[in-house]
């Protein structure tokens, strides 16, 4: 009796943990409905064909069931119903944080419910953000190049040019901060805080350099597939 009474606390609680994000993410979602205005968004879905409209959540959903399936990849301890809920409330999250950064959430929340590395499940989702970036900015480049056909400016078409180049630019930065020893070699000193971040870092590289050829090559094919599911859905939402 004693025992099952113990365990049934410890379900509740866990059940309470995973309850908790959600509230968060509903809570931060209605600040961001009041944020851009519940007339505009009313206003919005007036002028949009309902019936194509939720038609559109279908590729929406498939979207994050594609991402639950790369975040497997990475963290294949984790079950794909969790990854997929732990994905959706990163999104909400991120929605109103600087640089999308509330994204994080999902390192963290799978990394303290199956005891690993916070550090080691941050490398690993900054691997996954990296392969994201990497494909928009090849999709980014390959539109600007498309368009720029019926640009009759040339000033605007060095522009565009220009402005795909910092994305670029980012991506190698993040490929020299993953795969170099070269963050390791700017942190110097001996105080315990840059001590901890040079810990962190290198926990970051580490989990990164474990991760395959073969996986990242899934990680890129599924993420197309869920690009493709985004085009779906941005063309049922306008027609």
């Amino acid at each position: 009796m004693l025992i099952s009474y113990k365990t049934n606390l410890k379900t509740s609680a866990m059940d309470k943990k995973n309850i908790l994000p959600v509230v968060i993410g509903l809570a931060l979602l209605g600040v961001l409905f009041y944020t851009l205005g519940p007339s505009n968004i009313i206003n919005a879905l007036l002028k949009t064909n309902l019936l194509y409209f939720a038609f559109s959540l279908v590729p929406y959903f498939i979207c994050d069931i594609m991402s639950g399936i790369s975040l497997n990849i990475l963290f294949p301890h984790a079950r794909l119903k969790d990854l997929v809920l732990c994905h959706m409330c990163g999104m909400l999250y991120s929605a109103l944080t600087p640089g999308r950064a509330g994204y994080y959430y999902v390192a963290y929340s799978l990394s303290k419910k199956h005891g690993k590395s916070i550090s080691s499940g941050a490398g690993l989702l900054t691997l996954m953000q990296a392969i994201n970036f990497f494909l928009k900015v090849i999709f980014s480049v390959t539109a600007v190049l498309y368009f720029s056909y019926y640009i009759a400016s040339e000033e605007v078409k060095q522009y565009l040019l220009l402005a795909s180049l910092a994305p670029v630019v980012l991506i190698m930065a993040i490929v020299l901060f993953l795969y170099t020893d070269l963050p390791l070699k700017v942190l110097r000193g001996k105080n315990p805080m840059v001590l901890k971040i040079k810990s962190f870092v290198a926990s970051m590289q580490e989990s990164t350099r474990k991760v395959k050829k073969t996986s990242i090559l899934k990680i890129m094919g599924i993420a197309c597939i869920g690009w493709l599911m985004m085009g779906l859905m941005m063309y049922l939402i306008t027609e």
